[in-house]
């Protein structure tokens, strides 16, 4: 069974999949290897870009690096957690607008309502319906 909270309605920034030159780029961040992997093989069979890290500082990198038009973080990762990502990046004006849906295996209400406080669009939990997942990624863009 996947979860999914939405976190707030809000008008995007982000330009219309029709006006972009490029498909959406999508950050995937998680330390498990066959989630990463699995998540980036469905989103790229959906027609998105993927960009990926195994960590949160390698998360970090890739944002300011490859601005991403959304970010998938997992809550639970090395050196920077998927919170501290989103905190950061509502912080930053070049990111504080991107969607951000968080793929974690806390699924406890504390932990939802922590993420949505931090900042996330959506909130799934593990296991997730690839589906649904990819899905909610179209809907934020």
């Amino acid at each position: 069974m996947t979860s999914v909270v939405m976190a707030r309605s809000r008008a995007s920034a982000m330009p219309s999949n029709a006006a972009r030159s490029r498909p959406p780029c999508v950050l995937v961040a998680d330390d498990d290897e066959d989630i990463r992997d699995l998540v980036a093989m469905s989103l790229r069979a959906a027609g998105y870009s993927v960009v990926t890290a195994a960590d949160g500082a390698e998360a970090l990198r890739v944002i300011g690096e490859e601005n991403p038009d959304a970010a998938i973080l997992d809550v639970m990762m090395p050196l920077v957690s998927g919170f501290q990502i989103c905190q950061q990046m509502r912080e930053d004006p070049a990111t504080h607008g991107l969607p951000v849906i968080f793929l974690t295996a806390k699924a406890d209400l504390d932990s939802i309502s922590a993420g949505l406080e931090y900042g996330a669009d959506a909130y799934f939990a593990k296991p997730v319906v690839l589906r649904h997942l990819v899905s909610e990624v179209g809907s934020l863009l």
